[in-house]
């Protein structure tokens, strides 16, 4: 039973002994990746400072591959990201570096707790979006960016300046809306004095006075003595032309039949 008594203590001793052992494992585990991460965010450092930023993405990358929270390890590839993204380079475009480091920077602000750490990230986000031109994001990044550091005299110059951008964009959309406004009431006004002038021509047209068969009639034959014809479908008047023609006619006949006859007369009495 003794025996029994001691094994149970000699276990349970055992158990106890092997906590602060794993514990201490894990804290060393921990601090070597800690001292592993810093080292690789130094060699970072050194090549941003040397402007090989595509090389200082690797180092990060390592870095956050060693502890996936850095949140240093996000904020330095994220600005590394920046420094190698070209005018070209859009948010619209997911494949770029800036469409990554806005991102990455998005991601940050969310679960940071490092006031100066997010102002940076605030600030790096006002300039992305003011390269963009999207000058409302841009004063609203810089902004947050104050409320975590009033002290940042950058990002303040900054905000003055997307600030004074956003007006003149927002005067200027205002003149776009205004000629557009202007350019459809005078396309109306045309439109409306077009039809105007279309029911105008159509009314004139209809107030013409329009002619009696008399007066047509009329027309044609004055029309007719001008041209020195006869008025067409005037049927009485072309059968009174050929009598009074017939007329003259047999008139002219009988005259130089009574000059001959008396010619005749003349000549045989004067014949000697």
């Amino acid at each position: 039973m003794n025996r029994i008594s001691n094994i149970i203590i000699l276990a349970i001793m055992l158990l106890m002994a092997s906590a602060p052992i794993q514990a201490a494992d894990n804290k060393a585990k921990e601090a070597k990746t800690i001292r592993k991460e810093r080292k690789l965010i130094r060699e970072g450092n050194k090549l941003y400072n040397d402007k090989r930023f595509a090389e200082a993405e690797v180092k990060y990358r390592q870095a956050l591959g060693a502890n996936p929270d850095s949140e240093i390890g996000l904020y330095n590839l994220a600005a590394s990201l920046i420094k190698q993204a070209g005018k070209e380079d859009k948010l619209e475009n997911r494949n770029s570096p800036i469409f990554k480091a806005d991102s990455i920077l998005n991601n940050l602000v969310a679960i940071s707790k490092d006031p100066k750490l997010t102002s940076r990230a605030f600030y790096n986000l006002g300039n992305i979006a003011f390269n963009e031109e999207k000058y409302d994001r841009s004063v609203a990044m810089y902004k947050d960016a104050l409320r975590r550091n009033p002290d940042d005299d950058q990002a303040r110059e900054n905000l003055r300046l997307a600030q004074k951008k956003l007006q003149q964009q927002q005067q200027q959309d205002q003149d776009k809306d205004k000629d557009k406004k202007d350019d459809k009431q005078n396309q109306d006004q045309d439109q409306k004095q077009d039809k105007q002038d279309q029911n105008k021509d159509k009314q004139d047209q209809n107030k013409q006075p329009q002619n009696s068969p008399q007066q047509d009639q009329k027309e044609n034959k004055d029309k007719q003595n001008e041209q020195g014809g006869a008025a067409p479908n005037n049927d009485e008047q072309i059968l009174n032309a050929v009598q009074n023609n017939e007329k003259t006619t047999q008139q002219k006949v009988n005259a130089l039949r009574a000059n001959e006859q008396e010619h005749q007369r003349r000549s045989t009495k004067n014949q000697w």
